[in-house]
């Protein structure tokens, strides 16, 4: 795969030498044309890598045993593995139907395999590459369906403890998995906040009206290109409409003449020595809806002397959400979730603001003394969440258990995929108005579940309140 690079000129060669010139292999990394060779050296490394952790890992494991009883651990290869589970019935449950080069997205195939590996021994492998050989003698294609299963009922009972009952007489492409009944997939709660504290992105400020008449609020400023995706509807959103009404109807003459690419708008500028220049239009201000989510930094306005953003950024994905149960019985919502973000880790007190869709965050509602913390979900947090019955629907919706994921600021709503799967096409989302209940779970390495009734909350190692 070839790659093209800046420095594959003449001129750009000569600099990267003159740069790198005392890191040679740098130098040759830079000026490399072809990327295949590269590629190849580095799965190879890889693989190495992969061999000599399982040859380490197999003389850990060995010298576990005794001299009076000596542990002898047999290591099984991908290939032998593949061939049993074709000859044994379960590879339709390893790869999608579909697309056999595709993996299923149950994770529980992985169970398929450690069951097959733990089956095998010395006497099995012995068998199979004896069949192959003098299936390889007598040049015919080697197949294992003639290798009885370790006992009669071995595949059935497989499928029907990892995947529920019933699920051996089923086919895995109608399949209809349930993540209540069969073997829970273990995940491990992802706690740690780390990384960039907001995106990159610096986004200017103006004041808009407000909800209620003589307020005003901030909003971000974006900067978006003169091309010809520009619109007529993205002009009415101009900063400044005042002030650059002549901007503004030069654009649209633009506009409505199809975009031309060889006549670009030009802007007339005029320079301190009192000349004129023309200089093409490459962006355009336009005031967005968004209010700012971060603004470290302010200015004191002279009228009143009152510190205002006027610069802000984006926020990073959360670190958790905290979980409160309503104190008011009223409400719609019988849970509230208060986010807590990465910029948010370094302020001496927690978060105390419960999300409200399409509100910005200063007129979220700050938590009362009626609200009972309940406990707080990371990403992976092992969670059972039940819809409140849709008087329109007759059946009712069983619960999910799933990982939580996280919560989407753009509807309110959390995401959360069933315990098997990490596939974000089977994300489900669940409403705070919608919820019967949730409920979280610790879960160990073996897959076993412990309800958690209710958390201390904590902030920066220490309980808060």
């Amino acid at each position: 795969m070839a790659v093209e690079q800046p420095w594959k000129t003449e001129l750009g060669c000569s600099q990267a030498r003159v740069i790198f010139k005392d890191n040679p292999r740098k130098l040759d990394n830079l000026l490399i044309i072809d990327t295949t060779k590269l590629e190849k050296s580095l799965s190879s490394r890889a693989l190495n890598d992969t061999r000599w952790i399982s040859k380490f890992l197999l003389a850990g494991f060995e010298k576990l045993g005794t001299a009076e009883c000596p542990l002898r651990v047999q290591p099984v290869n991908a290939a032998l593995v593949g061939t049993l589970r074709w000859a044994w019935g379960l590879a339709g449950w390893k790869h999608d139907p579909k697309n056999r080069s595709k993996r299923q997205s149950d994770d529980r195939h992985h169970a398929i395999d450690a069951a097959i590996v733990a089956t095998v021994d010395g006497r099995l492998v012995q068998r199979l590459t004896t069949a192959y050989q003098r299936a390889e003698e007598r040049a015919e294609y080697f197949e294992a369906s003639g290798f009885p299963p370790p006992w009669k009922m071995f595949r059935e009972e497989l499928l029907n403890r990892l995947y529920g009952d019933g699920a051996a007489q089923a086919k895995p492409s109608q399949f209809i998995p349930d993540s209540t009944i069969g073997t829970l997939v273990s995940r491990g709660e992802r706690r740690r906040a780390r990384g960039q504290m907001h995106k990159e992105t610096i986004y200017s400020l103006t004041s808009v009206d407000g909800m209620t008449p003589g307020a005003t609020r901030r909003v971000k400023v974006e900067r978006k290109a003169v091309d010809e995706k520009l619109t007529v509807d993205d002009l009415l959103r101009i900063k400044d409409a005042d002030r650059n009404y002549k901007l503004a109807k030069l654009l649209r003459g633009w506009i409505e003449q199809g975009h031309p690419s060889g006549k670009p708008p030009a802007w007339k500028y005029k320079l301190s020595d009192g000349t004129e220049r023309y200089e093409p239009i490459r962006f355009v201000s336009l005031v967005t809806n968004d209010t700012p989510a971060i603004s470290p930094r302010r200015l004191r306005r002279k009228e009143d002397g009152k510190e205002v953003a006027f610069a802000a950024f984006d926020r990073i994905e959360m670190v958790r959400i905290d979980v409160f149960e309503n104190g008011d019985a009223r409400a719609d919502a019988r849970y509230l979730f208060v986010p807590v973000y990465v910029h948010q880790t370094i302020d001496p007190e927690p978060p105390a603001r419960a999300f409200t869709l399409r509100r910005p965050y200063e007129e979220w509602p700050q938590i009362g003394a009626r609200d009972k913390f309940l406990f707080s979900l990371y990403k992976f947090s092992l969670i059972e969440v039940k819809r409140k019955q849709d008087k329109r629907r007759r059946q009712d919706d069983p619960p999910l258990l799933g990982y939580y994921r996280t919560l989407d600021t753009n509807d309110g709503r959390i995401k959360v995929t069933p315990q098997y799967s990490r596939d974000d096409q089977l994300i489900d989302r669940f409403s705070p108005t919608k919820i019967s209940y949730i409920k979280k779970f610790t879960v160990d390495r073996l897959g076993r579940k412990f309800e958690v009734s209710r958390e201390v909350r904590t902030w920066r190692g220490k309980a808060c309140t």
